[in-house]
C-alpha cells in the first residue's frame, strides 16, 4: 500500500469509518489504515556526505586463476602539507613540522606493515572462493579504465 493524498474528509460513516472524495469518486476508508497528513517544514538541500570516493577491480575470466596483484603506492601527502595549530609557539611549531619530518615514512597516507603482528585463517577447505563479478555500470567503465591504466 502506498500513502497518497491529502484528501479533505467528506463525511463519516459508521464503524470508525471515513468518506473521501478521491478521483472524481466517493471511497471509504477504516480509520486504522488512515494516516494524518503533517507538511514538513522545508529544509535547505542536504550536502554530498562523500565527495570523492574510487575504487579498482581486476578484469579475469570466471574461472581463470587469480592471483595476487601488488601495486606500488603513491604518495599524495607529504609533511610540509601539514597544517598545524596557529596556538603554538614558534618553537612547539618547529619541534612538530621536526617530528613530522622523523616519521614521515609512519605517518604517510601509503599502507605499511608490520612484522610483530601475524593473523592465520582457519579455512572449511582449501578450495578457492570463485564469485562471478557484479555488472559495472557503463557510465562508469571510463573511470574504471582510468584507474586500471593507472595501475
Amino acid at each position: 500500500m502506498k500513502y497518497q493524498g491529502p484528501y479533505k474528509i467528506d463525511g463519516v460513516a459508521q464503524n470508525n469509518n471515513y468518506i473521501f472524495t478521491i478521483r472524481n469518486g466517493k471511497r471509504t476508508y477504516h480509520a486504522n489504515i488512515l494516516k494524518k497528513y503533517e507538511e514538513r517544514e522545508s529544509s535547505p538541500p542536504l550536502q554530498p556526505v562523500v565527495e570523492n570516493a574510487c575504487t579498482g577491480f581486476v578484469r579475469h575470466e570466471e574461472y581463470e586463476e587469480i592471483g595476487i596483484i601488488m601495486l606500488e603506492p603513491k604518495l599524495t601527502e607529504y609533511p610540509k602539507d601539514v597544517t598545524i595549530s596557529e596556538n603554538l609557539t614558534p618553537q612547539q611549531n618547529k619541534e612538530a613540522r621536526e617530528l613530522l619530518q622523523t616519521f614521515a615514512d609512519t605517518l604517510s597516507d601509503i599502507p605499511g606493515k608490520t612484522e610483530r603482528v601475524e593473523h592465520k585463517k582457519r579455512l572449511t577447505d582449501e578450495t578457492p572462493f570463485r564469485m562471478k563479478q557484479y555488472p559495472l555500470p557503463v557510465h562508469a567503465m571510463d573511470e574504471v579504465n582510468k584507474e586500471i591504466n593507472f595501475m
